[in-house]
């Protein structure tokens, strides 16, 4: 008879009887031959009970499991958590899952939310070997839904890279405010603008954006970009409102929307096509002169000049894009072929 082994006696007293027979009879295949039909087969007896023990423990804290006497919390436990382990990582991630969705507060770390599955893998079952299956499963789960810094050790495993960033985390990172950033990740794809997490929950994939947030901190504002262009405030403002250059984001809310390398690979553009020019040397203006004289923009002409269908100079000892100077004839025949000059 089943009873007459004492260590069989103990562990089906353990398994949830009104509910199911499935981990009544897993367990006695096991005892009896050690035989193994689901994805527990690769673990000990002793931690796959343990483990289907700690994790229904938690899960009855779901809505959906409520309803047990507390004479039958263990039963109960062993048995959906049986339910839940006999598939392995594949059906005890989305679980895990729920419990961290039902953590009372979003700032919550993995130890509340995962409670006594959580701790007895942080301590007592840390370097038991038995248990480094079930303790990788949850460690998966908790770098899937937190935003585990790289090089933090969480349950005897560390990140060589970070995978998941909060908008909290990177937010903290960059140096920037939640707000501004919040703009930048919705407009790249990073999540969407109807995401109503917490600043700490919204997570988004840390490597794919991370040339954004390597980016958005390096923008600077119209006052930085027309001293790297050589311009006035007002000359680059012009060239901005032309389409010269774009922002990175366009909203009254950033201040600081240029991508400076924009201004850097803009003068060093120009200058690789400029010829010098003396002094005296009258057939030339200013490329805000030929604006108001022909009535182009100042984006039209610096377009003309990347297609090389103008030249562009500058006079002896001159530097900037405000000194940048082009041929009076040349802009009459192109402003010709694009409309009247103003006469």
């Amino acid at each position: 008879m089943i009873s007459s082994h004492p260590l069989r006696t103990i562990s089906l007293n353990c398994a949830y009887t009104s509910k199911r027979l499935d981990h009544y009879s897993w367990l006695d295949k096991r005892l009896e031959d050690g035989s193994d039909t689901t994805s527990l087969a690769q673990h000990s007896l002793y931690a796959a009970s343990t483990f289907c023990r700690l994790l229904g423990t938690e899960l009855l804290r779901l809505p959906e499991n409520a309803g047990f006497e507390d004479h039958d919390q263990i039963r109960a436990a062993q048995s959906v958590g049986f339910d839940v382990a006999i598939g392995g990582q594949t059906t005890v991630n989305e679980p895990l899952g729920k419990l961290a969705a039902y953590a009372a507060a979003y700032s919550d770390l993995p130890n509340k939310a995962f409670g006594d599955l959580y701790r007895a893998f942080a301590r007592p079952y840390l370097h038991e070997e038995c248990f480094d299956g079930f303790r990788r499963i949850v460690w998966e789960q908790i770098l899937a839904i937190w935003p585990v810094a790289a090089g933090e050790v969480i349950l005897g495993y560390s990140l060589p890279e970070r995978r998941l960033h909060s908008l909290q985390s990177a937010a903290k990172e960059t140096g920037l405010g939640t707000f501004l950033l919040d703009q930048f990740l919705i407009e790249a794809g990073a999540y969407s603008s109807e995401d109503s997490r917490p600043a700490p929950r919204k997570t988004f994939d840390a490597i794919k954006y991370s040339p954004l947030l390597a980016e958005v901190p390096a923008l600077v504002g119209p006052l930085k970009m027309s001293k790297v262009i050589g311009a006035t405030l007002r000359q680059f403002r012009r060239l901005a409102e032309d389409g010269v250059f774009v922002p990175r984001k366009n909203s009254s809310n950033i201040k600081s929307p240029w991508r400076l390398e924009d201004g850097i690979s803009f003068i060093n553009e120009l200058n690789d096509k400029t010829i010098e020019i003396s002094m005296g040397d009258c057939e030339w203006e200013l490329i805000q002169k030929a604006k108001l004289r022909t009535r182009m923009s100042v984006g039209e002409i610096i377009g003309f000049i990347r297609e090389d269908k103008r030249r562009i100079a500058l006079r002896e000892g001159m530097r900037g894009s405000k000194n940048f100077y082009v041929n009076k004839h040349e802009v009459d025949r192109l402003a010709t072929d694009n409309g009247p000059v103003a006469v």
